[in-house]
């Protein structure tokens, strides 16, 4: 059994529970943001929902998620379109790969970790376009927001209010200002190409607040104006 493009348009969707049966799901659940439960039956040789996560999982990639989402460890790339609604969400270490789109949509991320295993952030546009961030934890170090196709800024389309860069993060090839304060660690050594969000009607300002412990480092690397 087979689902194409079945729920467009659905907005009131709570429950999704997949049978033992289906065994292709190509549909986009965009307009159900009020998913709280996904279950999929045992059995299926094709989808699981390990560990109760509420969540349909195939060959270790997530494919669809919601709310209640919690990312079981066997997991290594999120989807394109998997979430559409998210309020607080720690993407364990262990995943590599964020695809483009990934969470496009989510508009009232509260707060999001992003581990230091994740290397692949998309290909083109990146894995939070048209998201809006309260909070966005970057735990990762050496190459974050790298693309498949080389280095590009997959934050531009986010709007993100605070960003904390943890410590141990090295280097950072691309980076969207967030919109109210950013904190970045002793340990940054390096910044690529620094840009200034878009939220559909213009650019945003420099952060207004800047929290750094070592402000050497952040003279030698942040451009001026």
């Amino acid at each position: 059994v087979s689902v194409v493009d079945a729920f467009r348009g659905c907005v009131s969707i709570r429950n999704i529970s997949i049978p033992s049966t289906m065994t292709d799901i190509n549909t986009n659940f965009s307009d159900s943001k009020n998913i709280q439960s996904i279950t999929v039956a045992e059995g299926n040789p094709i989808y699981s929902s390990p560990q109760g996560c509420n969540a349909i999982v195939k060959s270790g990639v997530l494919v669809l998620g919601c709310k209640a989402t919690t990312i079981p460890s066997s997991v290594y790339r999120i989807g394109a379109n998997s979430f559409n609604a998210i309020d607080t969400l720690s993407i364990p270490e262990g995943v590599r790969e964020l695809e483009d789109y990934a969470f496009s949509g989510c508009d009232t991320i509260r707060k999001i970790s992003i581990p230091s295993s994740v290397t692949q952030w998309g290909e083109y546009s990146g894995p939070f376009d048209y998201c809006v961030i309260d909070t966005m934890y970057l735990n990762n170090n050496n190459t974050c927001m790298v693309g498949q196709y080389g280095e590009f800024d997959c934050l531009f389309g986010a709007e993100i209010k605070h960003m904390i860069i943890g410590e141990g993060v090295t280097r950072i090839a691309n980076l969207t200002l967030p919109k109210e304060s950013l904190t970045i660690p002793s340990t940054l050594k390096e910044l690529g190409d620094i840009s200034y969000a878009w939220y559909g009607t213009g650019f945003a300002d420099r952060p207004k607040q800047v929290h750094v412990k070592d402000l050497v480092t952040w003279l030698n690397i942040i451009p001026s104006g």
